[in-house]
């Protein structure tokens, strides 16, 4: 049985004094290898090696998620071909990615294709990706991204839209904003390569994280382009329907089924991150951007209109029955910027009738204790606004709140 195991190994090219051991340890089980009784593992001592790439794909992530990595490496180095495949060195880098093991995760893809498994798109994505997560950690991630980029670009397989969106993420985390930006300039602004919502939000964020009025420039001229791709979509896909053939050819058919369906959409999460490169611009005249898309988003400051169209006149209490499905609904952490802008801005009496209407526009909108503290914050600081003298004000309150209003005025 021990020769058996051997000559196994040398067929699937083990090499080295940890692969003899695993093959001895071959020797205490039990193995059929007829087709019909050949068993879908083979327990070794203290280690269990999957018979397929499905289950060895399993082994990994539990391994991996026990903090028990180096014995994912060393099961799927050790293992025979048949448990190996694309897919199960995909995970293990990925798993290596995870941990900001960057160098780890380039080794092995270059085993995996010593072992003659081709990587697919989705290996260069997880590659870039595991750049991303370890720019904190080494000084040549984002090197090894560009490079793995520029050979990808080079190659017959060009990168996808994915793999952008992923060099940009690792341009965000890196903080190498000039990467960054030509990276989004250099996307086609037709086709599979155009941005998608993803892109827009990720050059928006990380510009909107840079902060001042350059990184607000640049953030609201990517706004710009999507919502102006945003309606160019719209159209199209308004056409689309109003052209569609249900007796069309099957060849065009089956064609657009085949195209994935672009990834556009107004969401609240690239909408927070416009309303952040305003509430961290410098001017006054970038932070009152912010009015204008929550006008545009989610119709506030529109009250007034909207009473008077209905005929309430200023019945506040009537604003919950108007209800709009155009508009985004908004989450706290949308409460919290737009409740900063209007503080920065020193808007105060406009934060506090944006927040009724929110109050009253999402009956179902649950706020946290962070939303009620900054809240709170700005009602204080509207009384302020109302009597012009905060020393008499205050008098009954805490020292904590009035220092709290003067850091805020230094800010």
């Amino acid at each position: 049985m021990f020769h058996l195991a051997c000559r196994n190994v040398v067929k699937a090219n083990w090499r080295g004094a940890q692969t003899l051991q695993l093959a001895r340890n071959f020797s205490g089980a039990s193995i059929n290898l007829g087709k019909r009784s050949l068993p879908r593992e083979v327990k070794t001592k203290g280690i269990t090696v999957p018979k397929d790439a499905y289950l060895m794909s399993d082994k990994i992530k539990k391994l991996a998620s026990n903090d028990k990595l180096a014995d994912a490496i060393a099961l799927v180095m050790n293992s025979p071909l048949r448990a190996q495949s694309t897919v199960v060195w995909n995970h293990l880098i990925d798993e290596c990615g995870k941990k900001q093991m960057v160098g780890k995760a380039f080794k092995l893809f270059q085993e995996m294709k010593r072992r003659g498994h081709a990587p697919n798109e989705k290996t260069f994505t997880i590659l870039i990706n595991a750049c991303a997560n370890s720019v904190s950690a080494s000084p040549t991630a984002l090197q090894k991204a560009l490079e793995l980029y520029n050979k990808m670009v080079q190659s017959d397989s060009p990168p996808s839209l994915v793999h952008t969106n992923t060099l940009i993420k690792a341009c965000s985390r890196a903080g190498d904003m000039k990467t960054l930006a030509d990276s989004y300039n250099s996307l086609d602004t037709r086709g599979p390569g155009a941005p998608d919502v993803v892109t827009y939000n990720l050059v928006i964020s990380a510009f909107a994280h840079k902060g001042g009025d350059d990184g607000f420039k640049f953030a609201f001229q990517v706004w710009e382009d999507f919502r102006r791709d945003l309606r160019q979509y719209e159209k199209s896909q308004v056409k689309r329907q109003d052209d569609y053939d249900p007796y069309a050819d099957l060849y065009q058919s089956q064609r657009r089924r085949t195209i994935p369906e672009r990834n556009m959409r107004l969401d609240v999460e690239i909408v927070n991150s416009i309303l952040l490169a305003c509430k961290n611009a410098d001017s006054k005249e970038n932070i009152e951007q912010a009015f204008t898309i929550l006008s545009d988003v989610y119709g506030l400051g529109r009250v007034r209109e909207k009473l008077s169209h209905y005929g309430l006149g200023n019945e506040a209490d009537e604003l919950s029955n108007i209800e709009n499905a155009a508009y985004l609904r908004p989450k706290r952490s949308t409460v919290d910027l737009i409740i900063g802008i209007c503080l920065k801005a020193k808007e105060f009496q406009r934060g506090v009738d944006y927040y009724s209407e929110i109050v009253q526009k999402y009956p179902t909108l649950q706020l946290d204790i962070q939303n009620f503290s900054t809240v709170s914050f700005l009602f204080l600081r509207r009384i302020a606004e109302i009597h012009g003298h905060r020393g008499s004000l205050y008098d009954s309150q805490s020292f904590k709140v009035r220092r709290n209003i003067e850091n805020a005025d230094g800010k």
